[in-house]
């Protein structure tokens, strides 16, 4: 298997949506598809992906912005943590509050998904683990045999997800982090919801808000 990972920073507030391949079986799934269905479908189509399913990390809305179109057009399955459903809901109401128009619905999750589930989708593995603090219902998607993780808004490159949004925690947050994050391996590579993919070691030795969190969180 040849793993390949687009990156594309999607929508005004430049949302990463992942496309998780690999080139010579054409297995695909898609990760937070947050914006700008058209760029996305583009994609899939460049690389003769076939998409077995729409993975999201969390339902803030920058995530989920294209969840509808995309997965209308791919007719396949999306799946979410059980406790994001409600913001998957209001996602329109949720993202005038930041002055952002987007269509009136998301998508409707096919399934839910729980820490310690492992999915088969085509030849790509991935095992979740439950990370909220950011939001109640965050899960991060791993590739253990890649040393790759989809981290969401949980930890980005120099940075930490905020927790003065609705259903956020700090504790939460940092207890996830710790746990579920740091846990890894220093040579994962983490890829965030927003910038440029970083790894728990750099994390680790350069994050000054990742060292205030543990100290002080």
């Amino acid at each position: 298997m040849s793993l390949r990972i687009s990156q594309l920073p999607l929508g005004a507030l430049q949302t990463n949506c992942y496309i998780v391949g690999d080139s010579e079986s054409r297995d695909a799934v898609i990760i937070d598809p947050a914006a700008d269905a058209e760029v996305i479908l583009e994609k899939v189509t460049e690389h003769d992906y076939h998409v077995h399913e729409i993975l999201i990390t969390h339902a803030h809305f920058d995530h989920v912005i294209a969840s509808k179109p995309v997965k209308d057009a791919l007719n396949v399955p999306l799946r979410i943590h059980e406790n994001e459903v409600t913001q998957l809901r209001e996602m329109a109401q949720r993202a005038r509050l930041f002055g952002i128009q987007v269509p009136d619905e998301a998508a409707t999750p096919d399934g839910f998904l729980e820490h310690g589930d492992k999915l088969q989708l085509g030849l790509l593995r991935f095992e979740v683990r439950f990370t909220p603090g950011h939001s109640p219902g965050h899960i991060t998607f791993v590739m253990p045999e890649y040393k790759v993780a989809f981290v969401g808004d949980c930890i980005f490159n120099n940075g930490i997800g905020r927790t003065d949004l609705p259903g956020a925690d700090t504790a939460t947050l940092k207890k996830s982090i710790v746990e579920q994050i740091l846990t890894l391996g220093d040579d994962f590579m983490l890829c965030p919801g927003h910038g440029p993919t970083t790894t728990v070691s750099r994390e680790k030795s350069h994050s000054i808000d990742l060292a205030h969190l543990i100290q002080f969180g």
